[in-house]
């Protein structure tokens, strides 16, 4: 989660903080989903996760 950008972290055990930050949501929810999907798309991609499994796979080689 980006803070503010797709989601909101509120403080651990501080209840007007999470109050806050469903508020937020609620206000948001439209942008903030447009912009977890586009995170998730970038992030999560099937070719990116592939380059990032060979990318640890080669690191791991190099490491032995």
């Amino acid at each position: 989660i980006d803070h503010l950008n797709n989601g909101y972290i509120a403080k651990f055990k501080d209840t007007q903080e999470m109050a806050k930050g469903i508020q937020i949501c609620l206000e948001n929810s439209i942008q903030f989903g447009k912009n977890a999907r586009s995170k998730a798309v970038k992030s999560y991609a099937e070719k990116q996760v592939a380059e990032k499994h060979i990318q640890l796979y080669l690191n791991s080689l190099n490491n032995v």
